[in-house]
């Protein structure tokens, strides 16, 4: 497996929804500001698309206490749907351990440049309002993706 196949990166459920918050608000800016980061709206709506899914997953069947997106060069069948594994019991009501989403790796090349790019063009009392999330908590979030 070549090492563009395997990257992963292991984030907790705070931090995933921080990074969700943040990534919805390139949507805000213009397709040719984000094609100087090498995103195209397509793609950019695809990441979302199986963020949104995942945080779907997680409200319907619990707050996984860890989440893995997986940057692979390729994608399940169901590409927006992300793999749930469960501790001990499989009881229903019970919350994942763990979520696996996985995502196109070209996104690993742009994600966290475009997100720190998101933080800089707004104030803090800005960013915080439109994620509700302080620039602190965002960057820590946002450490967590692969430069």
């Amino acid at each position: 497996m070549s090492e563009q196949t395997s990257r992963s990166v292991s984030l907790s459920h705070s931090e995933f929804t921080r990074l969700y918050f943040l990534t919805r608000e390139l949507n805000e800016f213009p397709a040719e500001r984000l094609q100087g980061f090498g995103c195209d709206a397509e793609e950019l709506e695809d990441l979302l698309s199986r963020l949104r899914s995942a945080r779907r997953q997680s409200k319907e069947h619990g707050e996984a206490h860890r989440l893995t997106l997986v940057f692979s060069t390729t994608l399940p069948e169901s590409d927006a749907a992300p793999a749930l594994a469960r501790d001990g019991d499989n009881h229903t009501r019970a919350a994942p351990a763990h979520m696996t989403v996985t995502v196109p790796a070209s996104v690993a090349q742009w994600w966290a440049p475009a997100a720190r790019w998101v933080l800089h063009a707004h104030s803090p009392r800005e960013i915080s309002l439109r994620t509700g999330y302080s620039t602190d908590e965002l960057r820590e979030a946002l450490a967590t993706l692969p430069d």
